[in-house]
Protein backbone atom coordinates (compact mmCIF):
# COMPACT_ATOMS: atom_id res chain seq x y z
CA UNK A 1 0.00 0.00 0.00
CA UNK A 2 1.39 3.16 -0.71
CA UNK A 3 1.60 6.46 1.69
CA UNK A 4 1.55 8.93 -1.39
CA UNK A 5 -1.30 11.45 -0.87
CA UNK A 6 -2.45 14.45 -2.70
CA UNK A 7 -3.86 17.24 -0.93
CA UNK A 8 -6.74 18.28 -3.25
CA UNK A 9 -8.38 21.00 -0.75
CA UNK A 10 -5.59 22.99 -1.11
CA UNK A 11 -7.05 24.46 -4.21
CA UNK A 12 -9.40 26.00 -2.84
CA UNK A 13 -7.01 28.54 -1.50
CA UNK A 14 -4.21 28.17 -4.30
CA UNK A 15 -6.28 28.74 -7.76
CA UNK A 16 -8.02 31.68 -9.22
CA UNK A 17 -11.14 33.18 -7.56
CA UNK A 18 -13.46 32.77 -10.58
CA UNK A 19 -12.91 28.85 -10.65
CA UNK A 20 -13.52 28.21 -7.17
CA UNK A 21 -16.65 26.71 -7.86
CA UNK A 22 -15.47 24.47 -9.86
CA UNK A 23 -12.95 23.36 -7.88
CA UNK A 24 -14.98 22.67 -5.40
CA UNK A 25 -17.12 19.80 -7.91
CA UNK A 26 -13.69 18.49 -9.27
CA UNK A 27 -12.42 17.81 -5.29
CA UNK A 28 -15.93 16.26 -4.81
CA UNK A 29 -15.86 14.22 -8.13
CA UNK A 30 -11.80 13.18 -6.75
CA UNK A 31 -12.91 12.04 -3.54
CA UNK A 32 -16.13 9.96 -4.57
CA UNK A 33 -14.47 8.53 -7.68
CA UNK A 34 -11.42 7.47 -5.01
CA UNK A 35 -13.78 6.38 -2.36
CA UNK A 36 -16.05 4.15 -5.05
CA UNK A 37 -12.64 2.51 -6.01
CA UNK A 38 -11.93 1.25 -2.44
CA UNK A 39 -15.25 0.30 -1.96
CA UNK A 40 -15.12 -2.00 -5.02
CA UNK A 41 -11.47 -3.13 -3.62
CA UNK A 42 -13.44 -4.22 -0.18
CA UNK A 43 -16.40 -6.19 -1.92
CA UNK A 44 -14.10 -7.89 -4.04
CA UNK A 45 -11.97 -8.95 -1.41
CA UNK A 46 -14.74 -9.84 0.80
CA UNK A 47 -16.22 -11.62 -2.25
CA UNK A 48 -13.25 -13.78 -2.88
CA UNK A 49 -12.11 -14.22 0.57
CA UNK A 50 -15.94 -15.93 1.72
CA UNK A 51 -15.78 -18.74 -1.11
CA UNK A 52 -14.28 -21.82 -0.72
CA UNK A 53 -14.06 -23.35 -4.41
CA UNK A 54 -13.43 -26.48 -5.36
CA UNK A 55 -12.82 -27.82 -9.29
CA UNK A 56 -16.35 -29.16 -8.76
CA UNK A 57 -18.01 -26.19 -8.18
CA UNK A 58 -17.55 -24.30 -11.15
CA UNK A 59 -20.55 -24.57 -13.22
CA UNK A 60 -22.60 -24.13 -10.07
CA UNK A 61 -25.21 -21.33 -9.78
CA UNK A 62 -22.95 -20.13 -6.57
CA UNK A 63 -19.53 -19.91 -8.38
CA UNK A 64 -21.30 -18.28 -11.28
CA UNK A 65 -22.94 -15.66 -8.80
CA UNK A 66 -19.46 -15.23 -7.61
CA UNK A 67 -18.10 -15.20 -10.74
CA UNK A 68 -20.54 -12.21 -11.55
CA UNK A 69 -19.74 -10.24 -8.16
CA UNK A 70 -15.87 -10.31 -9.52
CA UNK A 71 -16.63 -8.90 -12.94
CA UNK A 72 -18.74 -6.01 -11.67
CA UNK A 73 -16.41 -4.66 -8.83
CA UNK A 74 -13.50 -5.28 -11.02
CA UNK A 75 -14.61 -3.48 -13.76
CA UNK A 76 -16.21 -0.60 -11.50
CA UNK A 77 -12.22 -0.13 -10.46
CA UNK A 78 -11.55 0.24 -13.91
CA UNK A 79 -13.74 2.40 -14.90
CA UNK A 80 -13.78 4.65 -12.08
CA UNK A 81 -9.57 4.25 -12.61
CA UNK A 82 -10.09 5.49 -16.34
CA UNK A 83 -12.23 7.94 -15.40
CA UNK A 84 -9.46 10.03 -13.06
CA UNK A 85 -7.76 11.27 -16.21
CA UNK A 86 -10.69 13.37 -17.13
CA UNK A 87 -10.91 14.76 -13.74
CA UNK A 88 -7.29 15.74 -14.06
CA UNK A 89 -8.26 17.27 -17.89
CA UNK A 90 -10.77 19.60 -16.47
CA UNK A 91 -8.60 20.67 -13.23
CA UNK A 92 -5.47 21.65 -15.47
CA UNK A 93 -7.51 23.03 -18.28
CA UNK A 94 -9.52 25.32 -15.88
CA UNK A 95 -6.92 25.84 -13.37
CA UNK A 96 -3.74 26.50 -15.41
CA UNK A 97 -4.24 27.05 -19.06
CA UNK A 98 -7.72 28.89 -19.37
CA UNK A 99 -6.36 31.73 -16.84
CA UNK A 100 -3.69 32.47 -19.54
CA UNK A 101 -6.48 33.60 -22.44
CA UNK A 102 -4.63 33.08 -24.72
CA UNK A 103 -6.68 31.92 -28.27
CA UNK A 104 -4.28 28.96 -28.89
CA UNK A 105 -4.95 27.13 -25.65
CA UNK A 106 -8.88 27.36 -26.21
CA UNK A 107 -10.19 24.08 -25.70
CA UNK A 108 -14.51 23.52 -26.30
CA UNK A 109 -15.94 21.59 -23.69
CA UNK A 110 -16.37 18.57 -25.39
CA UNK A 111 -12.40 18.78 -26.46
CA UNK A 112 -11.24 18.89 -23.21
CA UNK A 113 -9.38 15.27 -22.36
CA UNK A 114 -5.65 14.49 -20.86
CA UNK A 115 -3.80 14.27 -24.39
CA UNK A 116 -5.93 17.63 -26.15
CA UNK A 117 -4.48 19.11 -22.61
CA UNK A 118 -0.82 17.64 -22.48
CA UNK A 119 -0.32 19.47 -25.89
CA UNK A 120 -1.50 22.86 -24.46
CA UNK A 121 0.72 22.82 -21.64
CA UNK A 122 3.62 22.19 -24.67
CA UNK A 123 2.35 25.49 -26.54
CA UNK A 124 2.74 27.00 -22.52
CA UNK A 125 6.31 25.88 -21.97
CA UNK A 126 7.10 27.03 -25.66
CA UNK A 127 5.89 30.57 -25.62
CA UNK A 128 8.94 32.90 -25.14
CA UNK A 129 6.01 35.23 -23.75
CA UNK A 130 4.98 33.50 -20.62
CA UNK A 131 6.65 33.94 -17.49
CA UNK A 132 9.79 31.80 -17.13
CA UNK A 133 8.83 30.80 -13.53
CA UNK A 134 5.06 29.40 -14.60
CA UNK A 135 6.58 27.96 -17.68
CA UNK A 136 8.76 25.96 -15.22
CA UNK A 137 5.93 24.69 -13.22
CA UNK A 138 3.92 24.42 -16.35
CA UNK A 139 6.72 22.34 -17.61
CA UNK A 140 6.30 19.94 -14.81
CA UNK A 141 3.00 19.37 -14.77
CA UNK A 142 3.36 18.51 -18.15
CA UNK A 143 6.16 16.04 -17.88
CA UNK A 144 3.79 14.27 -14.81
CA UNK A 145 1.06 14.40 -16.75
CA UNK A 146 2.81 12.75 -19.65
CA UNK A 147 4.25 9.77 -17.20
CA UNK A 148 0.42 9.07 -16.24
CA UNK A 149 -0.63 8.75 -20.12
CA UNK A 150 2.65 6.77 -20.62
CA UNK A 151 1.83 4.07 -18.03
CA UNK A 152 1.75 0.37 -19.22
CA UNK A 153 -0.96 -0.17 -16.49
CA UNK A 154 -3.25 3.25 -17.52
CA UNK A 155 -2.45 2.09 -20.84
CA UNK A 156 -4.27 -1.69 -20.09
CA UNK A 157 -6.87 0.10 -18.46
CA UNK A 158 -7.84 2.57 -20.93
CA UNK A 159 -8.19 -0.58 -23.49
CA UNK A 160 -9.81 -2.54 -21.34
CA UNK A 161 -12.72 -0.03 -20.56
CA UNK A 162 -12.72 0.69 -24.27
CA UNK A 163 -13.17 -2.74 -24.94
CA UNK A 164 -15.77 -3.55 -22.17
CA UNK A 165 -17.63 0.00 -22.97
CA UNK A 166 -17.28 -0.11 -27.16
CA UNK A 167 -17.16 -4.27 -28.18
CA UNK A 168 -17.91 -6.26 -25.73
CA UNK A 169 -17.29 -7.68 -22.07
CA UNK A 170 -14.21 -9.47 -21.32
CA UNK A 171 -14.79 -13.43 -20.19
CA UNK A 172 -13.19 -14.02 -16.72
CA UNK A 173 -11.56 -17.61 -15.74
CA UNK A 174 -11.01 -19.14 -12.75
CA UNK A 175 -7.75 -20.90 -12.35
CA UNK A 176 -6.31 -23.82 -10.21
CA UNK A 177 -3.12 -25.52 -10.40
CA UNK A 178 -1.49 -28.74 -8.85
CA UNK A 179 1.42 -28.43 -7.03
CA UNK A 180 3.07 -31.90 -5.47
CA UNK A 181 -0.53 -33.06 -5.44
CA UNK A 182 -1.80 -30.06 -3.52
CA UNK A 183 -4.90 -27.51 -5.33
CA UNK A 184 -3.57 -24.34 -5.43
CA UNK A 185 -5.98 -21.43 -6.19
CA UNK A 186 -4.54 -18.99 -8.41
CA UNK A 187 -7.65 -16.90 -8.63
CA UNK A 188 -9.68 -14.82 -10.93
CA UNK A 189 -8.00 -14.36 -14.67
CA UNK A 190 -9.37 -11.60 -17.02
CA UNK A 191 -8.82 -13.27 -20.75
CA UNK A 192 -6.64 -11.64 -23.19
CA UNK A 193 -7.69 -9.50 -25.59
CA UNK A 194 -6.79 -6.92 -28.51
CA UNK A 195 -7.28 -2.93 -29.03
CA UNK A 196 -5.75 -1.51 -32.07
CA UNK A 197 -3.37 -4.04 -32.44
CA UNK A 198 -2.21 -3.70 -29.34
CA UNK A 199 -1.79 -7.12 -27.42
CA UNK A 200 -2.61 -7.27 -23.55
CA UNK A 201 -2.29 -11.00 -21.93
CA UNK A 202 -4.67 -12.46 -19.12
CA UNK A 203 -3.90 -10.80 -16.27
CA UNK A 204 -4.82 -12.20 -12.83
CA UNK A 205 -7.35 -9.44 -11.13
CA UNK A 206 -5.73 -9.61 -7.29
CA UNK A 207 -2.70 -8.66 -9.46
CA UNK A 208 -4.44 -5.38 -11.36
CA UNK A 209 -6.29 -4.79 -8.18
CA UNK A 210 -3.09 -4.69 -5.94
CA UNK A 211 -0.67 -3.44 -8.32
CA UNK A 212 -2.14 -1.61 -10.87
CA UNK A 213 -4.59 0.22 -9.13
CA UNK A 214 -1.81 1.26 -6.56
CA UNK A 215 0.20 2.59 -9.59
CA UNK A 216 -2.25 4.39 -11.49
CA UNK A 217 -3.30 6.27 -8.03
CA UNK A 218 0.64 6.98 -7.35
CA UNK A 219 0.79 8.70 -10.82
CA UNK A 220 -2.30 10.63 -10.49
CA UNK A 221 -1.24 11.58 -7.07
CA UNK A 222 1.74 12.85 -8.45
CA UNK A 223 0.04 14.85 -11.37
CA UNK A 224 -2.18 16.53 -8.45
CA UNK A 225 0.82 17.52 -6.50
CA UNK A 226 2.71 19.14 -9.24
CA UNK A 227 -1.01 21.12 -10.37
CA UNK A 228 -1.06 22.42 -6.82
CA UNK A 229 3.05 23.63 -6.87
CA UNK A 230 2.14 25.43 -9.97
CA UNK A 231 -0.98 27.13 -8.43
CA UNK A 232 1.13 28.31 -5.20
CA UNK A 233 3.29 29.84 -7.18
CA UNK A 234 0.61 31.66 -9.19
CA UNK A 235 -0.70 32.41 -5.82
CA UNK A 236 2.53 33.98 -3.83
CA UNK A 237 3.17 35.79 -7.55
CA UNK A 238 -0.65 37.58 -7.11
CA UNK A 239 0.17 38.66 -3.51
Amino acid sequence: MSNKTWNAQELLQLCPHQVIDEARVYIKTIQNKLDRILFAVEKLDASVSSHSLQLSSEKSQEFRRLQLEVEIYFESIAHNLHSLADVLAHIIYKFVIEPFSKVSLELRENQINIKKVKEKLRTIQADASIDSVKQRYVSCIADSVDSFVNLAEFNYTEDLVNTIKHRKLLDTEFRLTSIQGKVIDLGFFVEEFEKDERNHSALKIKNYVETYRITIIDTFFSVGNSINDYCRASYISRK
